[in-house]
Parts: C-alpha cells; sequence; structure tokens
C-alpha cells in the first residue's frame, strides 16, 4: 500500500466531513465554537463591526445538555448487562470492554453520546493478543476488545 491508499477517504466522508466536525463543535462548545464558519456576517454589517462582534460572541450550549440528558435517561441506572459472569472471556468484557477500564455500560453510553453527535458511529469487536486455538476463543491470553471509531 502506497500513502495515497491510506489516506484516502470514502466519498460519504468527503460529503459529510465539514457537517460531522460543525456537530462536534456544537456539541463541545466553548470560545472555539465562535468562528467566521459558525458565526455569519449580517449582510448590512461592516467588517470591524462583524469582527467587535465575534470578540463578544457568546455560545450558550444547548447541544450538550440535550444529549446528555437523553444519555443519561438511557443509561442512567446501570443495570447488568451481564448474563453469564462465570465465563471469563465475556466477563473480562463486560468489566473492560475497550482495555481502557470502561465497563461496557460505559463504554455504551460513549457510544450513545457519540452516535447522536455524529449520527452514526462504528464499533469494532476484536480479539487482542493473536487468535485463539480452538473454535471457542479459549487460548491463554486471548482478549476480546471493543474500539469505538467516530469522526
Amino acid at each position: 500500500m502506497n500513502y495515497a491508499e491510506i489516506t484516502q477517504t470514502s466519498d460519504v466522508y468527503d460529503d459529510n466531513s465539514n457537517d460531522w466536525h460543525f456537530y462536534q463543535q456544537s456539541y463541545m462548545g466553548g470560545r472555539r465554537w465562535i468562528t467566521t464558519e459558525n458565526l455569519f456576517r449580517h449582510s448590512r454589517e461592516d467588517h470591524d463591526d462583524y469582527v467587535t462582534r465575534l470578540k463578544r460572541a457568546t455560545y450558550v450550549n444547548y447541544c450538550r445538555p440535550i444529549i446528555d440528558i437523553y444519555t443519561s435517561f438511557i443509561f442512567g441506572v446501570e443495570t447488568s448487562i451481564a448474563r453469564n459472569t462465570e465465563d471469563e472471556l465475556y466477563r473480562q468484557l463486560i468489566f473492560d470492554a475497550d482495555f481502557q477500564g470502561h465497563s461496557m455500560h460505559n463504554f455504551m453510553e460513549t457510544v450513545a453520546t457519540f452516535s447522536q453527535v455524529f449520527g452514526y458511529v462504528g464499533i469494532v469487536v476484536d480479539m487482542q493478543n493473536g487468535y485463539p486455538d480452538s473454535i471457542d476463543g479459549r487460548s491463554p491470553g486471548v482478549r476480546i476488545t471493543a474500539v469505538l471509531h467516530h469522526v
């Protein structure tokens, strides 16, 4: 593979990347949201007035609280999604879903948040440390992990 193939993006990404960036900025809020791309100049506003308005502008972030309230309503009470915690591989996935110490509950809460921000996300489920020696994945050192991908 060459550099051009590795850095190639899909048409869907090319068509939506500016919108996704705007959605992420809107969710994060703060002074970084106040840019010439997000705060437009009025038709009869001269340049100096526009620059002054940019400097004085504030952003009341309504996006983040709405998304966070909705997500907290769904995930507010930590219900156990663990069914058979006697299975070691399953228990490892439930209590450390992403190799970063996040439980499956916390991982799925993050998935819910970013899927609301961007419209959709991807989750890759993989086996860490090689492949199992048997069909059921019971090799020592083999671990299932989940990774969240968003823009």
